[in-house]
């Protein structure tokens, strides 16, 4: 059961995103999914559940299929076919990454369709330890792109 600073956190992040108050709920069933994992290891599987509790209707088929911009709109995410690849690199690779560095990259990698920013909320709160005690991602900027030598295109 989320407490009330639990839920401010998740009214906060849904209209810092511009989503409708009933996007409150899903988000707080998404925390509240999260708050259960019990610091288990992060998996695609657990990633690909948050971004359909978040967004149970765009994200009911998992991670995207088609390309997406983010930021100023003129960020292209990793391409869509390689967007559990990026997943995976991320979840081995960003083990020695920062809370801040893990979420920016996770944005980079932009894997559903909506809900990206709501997810990547959770996951940060989940790498920085303050799940019990939420707090906001920071702004990540406008103008970084993944580049080819990212290390999202490597397999493991």
């Amino acid at each position: 059961m989320l407490n009330l600073e639990q839920i401010r956190f998740c009214a906060i992040e849904c209209e810092m995103q511009r989503v409708g108050p009933a996007s409150v709920y899903d988000m707080c069933r998404a925390y509240s999914f999260a708050m259960g994992f019990n610091n288990n290891p992060i998996t695609t599987d657990f990633v690909c559940d948050l971004g359909k509790l978040v967004e149970p209707t765009k994200n009911f088929y998992g991670f995207r299929t088609t390309p997406v911009y983010f930021g100023d709109s003129t960020n292209q995410a990793v391409p869509a076919n390689n967007v559990e690849n990026a997943l995976v690199s991320l979840i081995h690779y960003g083990q020695n990454l920062s809370a801040e560095e893990g979420y920016i990259e996770f944005e980079k990698i932009h894997p559903f369709n909506d809900g990206n920013g709501r997810v990547g909320a959770i996951l940060y709160n989940i790498w920085n330890g303050t799940l019990e005690k939420p707090q906001q991602p920071p702004e990540y900027p406008n103008d970084f792109r993944p580049s080819d030598e990212d290390y999202y295109s490597r397999k493991v």
